[in-house]
């Protein structure tokens, strides 16, 4: 019973190392994507909201979801979750949400 505690200890250690690394990247991807927010950019925010930025504040983002009737909602700049279309980057650019194919060599 007393090999078994160091183990226990060490798996915890572990555990909480992974978690507070995973956390970090997370919040790393997120200030990324917050600063790469400009005006006509195609964004989804939570709830699925999904919009065109018409106007940026420091903690608020005026999003037009439909055109026809002009209807815009006003939502915290952090809610956004992703970039759906960015025309501030050119095409030829990945966006963030593909996922780049590498051949494997056989």
């Amino acid at each position: 019973m007393g090999s078994l505690l160091p183990i226990m200890l060490l798996m915890m250690a572990g555990i909480l190392v992974m978690t507070s690394l995973t956390g970090r990247k997370e919040r790393k991807k997120h200030a990324a994507l917050m600063a790469g927010l400009g005006k006509k950019d195609k964004v989804r925010a939570a709830g699925g909201i999904i919009g065109t930025i018409v106007e940026l504040k420091n903690d608020e983002v005026l999003l037009e979801t439909d055109r026809a009737s002009n209807t815009r909602i006003r939502v915290a700049r952090s809610s956004i979750s992703s970039i759906i279309e960015s025309k501030s980057t050119p095409a030829s650019e990945p966006k963030s949400e593909e996922v780049l194919q590498i051949p494997e060599d056989k």
